[in-house]
């Protein structure tokens, strides 16, 4: 099981999920190319680009028919992976996946994003703000126009993956319209929906999340 993390957070938000599935699956957490403890001498120019670099790092690994878990940008890399390397992707869990289409703008994105600050549980902002300052402010920004500007519905149809994906009921930035634009693309994916949980669901829903993970592999 391999995790994908979102928008400048690096893959250790993904901790209280991990410790409710340790003993499920072997787990791997890595970093995107740039964030968290990650280093990149480039900058990718779209998703797919950065989603090549991640298809890189599982090859080095040899990891294949993996089940990938993804947060909010995350899943837009994983869509990417489903359909350019189906190979490596065996299921996919999408946790609040972005980009909205009704949400097409920094400032649009960024007030959403703001909405959902007090929904979190707050230890959450320390990681981001750690995690935001190694990154920086332009990488930030370059990245979130990138995942605006990612076509993600019209490769959805070719991802032929069992999938889910996980929207909180109070989620500001992941709307349930998008959610259901998404699943009437994806062949294979249903939705569920945790109640009063907000955008990060994997640090602040937890438990909730990795019930869910367990069904989705009891059901095969």
């Amino acid at each position: 099981m391999v995790f994908v993390h979102g928008l400048v957070v690096s893959s250790s938000y993904f901790a209280p999920l991990v410790a409710d599935l340790d003993a499920d699956a072997s787990l791997l957490l890595p970093d995107v190319p740039g964030f968290g403890r990650s280093h990149s001498d480039r900058e990718g120019g779209s998703i797919a680009e950065m989603t090549g670099s991640f298809a890189a790092w599982c090859d080095w690994h040899g990891i294949h028919d993996a089940t990938l878990v993804a947060n909010s940008m995350g899943c837009q890399m994983v869509t990417q992976l489903a359909v350019t390397r189906p190979d490596l992707v065996g299921r996919f869990v999408l946790i609040s996946p972005t980009m909205p289409a009704e949400y097409r703008s920094v400032p649009t994105v960024l007030f959403r994003a703001l909405l959902d600050v007090p929904l979190e549980r707050q230890s959450l902002w320390t990681i981001w703000l750690r995690d935001f300052f190694r990154a920086g402010l332009p990488l930030a920004i370059r990245t979130l126009q990138l995942a605006m500007r990612d076509d993600q519905l019209s490769r959805l149809g070719d991802a032929g993956q069992p999938g889910i994906i996980i929207r909180g009921e109070r989620d500001p930035i992941v709307t349930s319209r998008w959610v259901r634009t998404m699943i009437s693309h994806l062949p294979r994916a249903r939705a569920i929906m945790i109640v009063r949980a907000p955008h990060a669901l994997n640090f602040s829903a937890p438990r909730e999340v990795a019930r869910i993970i367990r069904t989705a592999f009891q059901d095969g």
